[in-house]
């Protein structure tokens, strides 16, 4: 055979599993007589993870493959179950490839902005389970089901017959994506063409109307010539009660007890100057702690334009379901700033922080006063 046949050969054969992988190589086979579960963890305000032993996994009994209740909110890890039965007429032996998916843009909304790779749960699986091969998180433009872009992982299973093999994984909600269009926010399992050839179509939704968003509030006050000001601040022990759907008991409970706990703060004052205080409060409807970096900048007039003073908060952590205040700001303008006599603005902007994943928060959150 010549070399300028072979090289045609080679294109050929390349070219034809290029198509074979709509456009990308094939992982592995596909599934052979292997049946999938696709489930989610069912929150309807009930759930706080990390679980007693630090993973971000739920009771079995509440994952569902239906909806995923009210409960899941932005920055929130939800966790996701693949469940992989072969009975006795699989291969002995097989290693198939598949795909998770998750939504993760559309209209230029964010929907999930992380997708983990998946870990096998020995506490369910048969004895001849083994962990699953995990390929890096890559994005599909355009989406699968119609959204603009899709985020997802090709898993690779070796697998022998009559087993059940369960593996858990999460995605986490993106800041922002309480503005994400259409009804509902959807995690996928297809094939590893992004298809549902061999699979079946098998997904879990969010609803988007019950996310919430993370949250920055803040109050301000100032006086002038004043000997004494007094700082005031109110705190509850929760930042939301869901209490489910009330009219299907005991999906929720019909009753709840919050805590507030108002505090008075003396705070001392110069003759001549403007002292201001300012409270920054992060709201975290998230059901795992958040770290919160605030940054408050207090300005003369009503516009952006003379920078007076700026105080950092450093890094807070604001536990689930919780409104914490972050940042006390006060300082004392002599009568030199010009501030006297005029308008003082404030302007806070918060950056957050994922310790479990490392991954960065893009985007911020902005309160003023």
């Amino acid at each position: 055979m010549s070399k300028s046949i072979a090289r045609r050969l080679r294109a050929l054969f390349t070219a034809a599993v290029w198509c074979a992988g709509a456009g990308t190589a094939l992982a592995a086979a596909e599934p052979d007589s292997v049946s999938f579960t696709l489930e989610g963890c069912r929150n309807n305000g009930t759930i706080t993870l990390p679980d007693g032993n630090g993973k971000f996994i739920c009771p079995t009994a509440v994952y569902t493959s239906g909806n995923l209740g009210k409960g899941w909110n932005e920055l929130d890890l939800v966790p996701y179950r693949l469940t992989a039965s072969t009975g006795n007429s699989a291969p002995a032996n097989q290693t198939y490839a598949l795909a998770v998916v998750v939504d993760s843009m559309d209209a230029g909304k964010p929907g999930f902005d992380v997708l983990s790779t998946l870990t096998l749960n020995a506490g369910l699986s048969s004895a001849g389970c083994v962990a699953a091969g995990s390929g890096p998180e890559l994005l599909a433009n355009p989406g699968i089901g119609g959204t603009q872009e899709s985020r997802y992982r090709i898993i690779t299973i070796p697998q022998i017959k009559n087993t059940t093999c369960v593996y858990d994984y999460y995605a986490r909600l993106a800041l922002g994506s309480h503005l994400f269009p259409g009804s509902s926010l959807h995690a996928n399992l297809t094939n590893q063409n992004l298809g549902t050839a061999g699979i079946g179509a098998r997904d879990v939704s969010i609803p988007v109307k019950e996310i919430s968003p993370q949250e920055l509030r803040k109050d301000m006050s100032a006086t002038a010539d004043s000997t004494v000001q007094w700082g005031l601040t109110k705190e509850a022990d929760k930042s939301s009660l869901n209490f489910g759907n009330v009219c299907k008991a005991p999906d929720g409970p019909l009753s709840q007890q919050v805590t507030f706990t108002v505090k008075w703060t003396k705070i001392g004052t110069s003759p001549g100057g403007v002292t201001f205080v300012t409270h920054i409060y992060a709201k975290n409807p998230a059901a795992r702690t958040i770290t919160v970096n605030v940054t408050d900048k207090v300005y003369k007039g009503t516009t952006q334009a003379v920078l007076l003073d700026t105080l950092n908060s450093g890094n807070v952590n604001v536990p689930a379901n919780t409104e914490a205040l972050v940042l006390t700001h006060t300082g004392t303008l002599a009568s030199s700033a010009g501030a006297v006599g005029d308008f003082l603005n404030d302007v806070a902007t918060a950056t957050y922080i994922d310790l479990v994943t490392g991954i960065p928060v893009p985007g911020n959150t902005t309160a003023t006063a």
